[in-house]
């Protein structure tokens, strides 16, 4: 039987916008604030595999330069919360480390997502996230932040 996968092209994050979810789950410690999700450069996709098949997904960033953002990939079923899947630097969530993987491609801007292996509980909406922190944002502009200084920068698309 087939297993449906899709990914969304997430609106932008406005007051009123009707999609994509309104608040994401934290990250990391620390890494709570400065999340936005990426318009995917090619829209809405549809996915199906069969049980037991890989399938990819793939998140392109148009006019940026992904390498100056941790990447992450969530998922959501149906009336359920984000779960996060994959950070860049092969991070995963609780459950996902053994039939997901995570790679970016920095010189084509392209963030993958693949299923080793589809079950029938993966059927639920993709979604490929970004954020930056200052220290980030300086220390890939070769500049140092003032001492003490640790904020982050929100970035929304």
């Amino acid at each position: 039987m087939p297993v449906e996968h899709a990914e969304s092209s997430p609106a932008p994050l406005l007051p009123g916008s009707s999609s994509p979810p309104s608040k994401l789950p934290p990250l990391q410690p620390g890494h709570t604030q400065g999340t936005s999700l990426l318009h995917s450069h090619l829209g809405a996709q549809e996915l199906t595999v069969r049980e037991g098949d890989p399938g990819t997904f793939q998140c392109n960033m148009k006019g940026g330069d992904m390498g100056r953002y941790y990447m992450y990939w969530y998922r959501q079923h149906p009336q359920g919360s984000l779960e996060l899947i994959s950070r860049e630097d092969d991070y995963y969530g609780e459950g996902f480390q053994d039939r997901f993987k995570g790679r970016v491609e920095n010189s084509n801007n392209i963030y993958t997502l693949q299923i080793l292996a589809a079950k029938q509980g993966d059927a639920a909406m993709y979604y490929c996230a970004t954020r930056i922190t200052l220290k980030q944002l300086c220390s890939r502009m070769d500049q140092k932040l003032p001492k003490g200084v640790d904020r982050y920068l929100s970035i929304s698309f």
